[in-house]
Parts: structure tokens; C-alpha cells; sequence
């Protein structure tokens, strides 16, 4: 692997020259986590690498009236432990805690996270659901995003080179009910070979609102919307949860990698699916 040049920025604006003066690729080094690994195999995604690690406003979770205002340096375990994110965000706090290691929960961040726009990223599936905002900066500009339209493929985003994360924000719902479940190859550390998130809102035993999203079983996460059709407005039940099984099934275009194999994945959505609805949220509301 080639030399790396490491810069470090304390606020955005030097991120603004180097990107002015540098004439090669970069990265954005924040974790390190998959850096880490990337050059462990010997791959070098880029000559420079500008850490961002000191950029604290970029840590906080913040309550700023209608929203939750996650920075991108926030890590798994602040997410995890945070009383608005379990409030406000529940299927991302409980995504959080099954990221990875205790190290890895204390050392990753959120925006690390989006940025390698892995169809089995943990965080990625909670944030579909809650509706969430990715806030961006490039050469003193700020964009706002839906979470829908940034990823362009398998670790691809529509982000800029140089354009950074720095932000996620989620609309506060005072009665939303979440969760997320992923299988893997064993039961730490383990990389999503199928993973779902749900948020959904209760008006007694009916389906208010519902939202479903699925990770690594298509090139990028994305929302079960004939499924959620399929369920709002009505009481779930046992027979309604048997069609619900067989739409998401037709939602799904998982493929053949080295985790896992796509009859597998296809297998298994519509059990998680029964799973996170019947064992992780209703049988706490309802007699389902």
C-alpha cells in the first residue's frame, strides 16, 4: 500500500481548503474502523486522509424542538445509551447495541456508517424508518438529503468526493414503537447476512401508521412499501400476518455473496418479519 497522508481539521472550514489544495482522492477518517481493515488486505482507498475525529459539535445528539439532531460523530454506544434516541429513535437504538464489540460500539460512528452505504449496515434500516435526514457539507454548503436518495448502490452514495456527513436529523413521533433484527453468522460481531427495522404507531389495536425497511437482501436498504400498505389501517392479526409474510417475500432481491446464499436470505425475511412484529413489539400492546 502507498504512503498515507494524514491531515487533521478542527472545524469545517479547514476541511474547505484541503479540499481546495488537495488534487487526489480522499477520505474522510473519523473511527477508522473499515479503514482499518482496508488496509489490513492491502487495499488503499485513497492517498489522503483528513481526520475529522476532532470535531466535536459533529458528537452530539441534540433535542432541538420538532427533531432529533444526531451528529455524525456519534457513536453506537451513544446512540444505544442515549433517552431521546430510545425514546424518539428506538429502532436505531436497539440497531446500536447490536453493532459489532464493545470496542467497536465505543470507536464507530454514524456517519461512518452511511458513508460505506453497506446494504448490511446496522444503522441504515432504522433510519429509513424514522424518516431521517442526512445533513451534508461541501465547500461551505449545506444539503439536505432524504435517507432514500443517498445511496447510489453497493457502497456507493451520491455524495460528492469531499463532501462530508455532518448530521442526521429524525422527526420527533411521541408514541412511535421500533425495533430492528438482524441474522448473522454467529452471534457477536457479525456482519447482517438479512436484516429489518419497523417503526410503526399504535390508535389502540390499529395500525396507524407502519413502516417496514430490509438490509442486505438488495443492492441497497430500502422500504417494504407494499407490505406496509398491505398492514395500515388494519388490527394485525394472525392470518394478516400470513399475507404480510408472502408480500415482503416479493419485495426482496437478495443475491449469492460470501456471507450468505440468496435462497437463504429469502428465506428468512419473511420469519424476521413475524419475529420483529409478534416477539419484539406487539406482544408488549396488544394480544397478538
Amino acid at each position: 500500500m502507498n504512503r498515507i497522508n494524514i491531515q487533521r481539521v478542527e472545524n469545517l472550514a479547514d476541511i474547505d481548503t484541503f479540499i481546495d489544495e488537495v488534487k487526489q482522492p480522499l477520505v474522510f477518517l473519523a473511527g477508522g474502523t473499515d479503514l482499518m481493515v482496508y488496509c489490513r488486505r492491502g487495499d488503499n482507498p485513497a492517498p489522503t486522509w483528513i481526520d475529522i475525529s476532532f470535531l466535536k459539535p459533529l458528537t452530539e445528539i441534540t433535542d432541538t424542538g420538532d427533531t432529533i439532531s444526531i451528529g455524525a460523530l456519534a457513536t453506537p454506544r451513544q446512540l444505544h445509551e442515549s433517552a431521546l434516541i430510545q425514546k424518539y429513535v428506538p429502532a436505531l437504538a436497539k440497531a446500536a447495541g447490536l453493532i459489532g464489540s464493545p470496542l467497536i460500539r465505543n470507536r464507530a460512528t454514524i456517519g461512518g456508517n452511511l458513508g460505506n452505504a453497506s446494504p448490511a449496515g446496522d444503522t441504515i434500516p432504522p433510519l429509513f424508518v424514522h424518516r431521517a435526514k442526512v445533513n451534508t457539507h461541501y465547500k461551505s454548503q449545506s444539503k439536505t438529503l432524504e435517507i432514500n436518495n443517498l445511496f447510489a448502490g453497493p457502497g456507493q452514495t451520491v455524495l460528492r468526493p469531499g463532501e462530508l456527513i455532518t448530521s442526521i436529523d429524525v422527526e420527533k413521533e411521541p408514541h412511535i414503537i421500533g425495533s430492528f433484527l438482524k441474522l448473522g453468522q454467529r452471534k457477536s460481531l457479525q456482519i447482517a447476512k438479512v436484516s429489518i427495522a419497523v417503526a410503526l404507531i399504535l390508535d389502540h389495536d390499529i395500525v396507524k401508521d407502519i413502516r417496514i425497511a430490509l438490509g442486505a437482501v438488495g443492492p441497497t436498504v430500502f422500504r417494504a412499501y407494499r407490505t406496509e400498505a398491505l398492514l395500515q389501517g388494519k388490527i394485525l392479526h394472525a392470518k394478516l400476518l400470513k399475507k404480510a409474510q408472502k408480500e415482503i417475500l416479493k419485495e426482496c432481491n437478495p443475491i449469492d455473496d460470501i456471507r450468505s446464499t440468496a435462497d437463504y436470505r429469502r428465506e428468512m425475511v419473511p420469519i424476521l418479519l413475524e419475529r420483529i412484529l409478534q416477539d419484539e413489539i406487539l406482544h408488549r400492546f396488544t394480544n397478538f
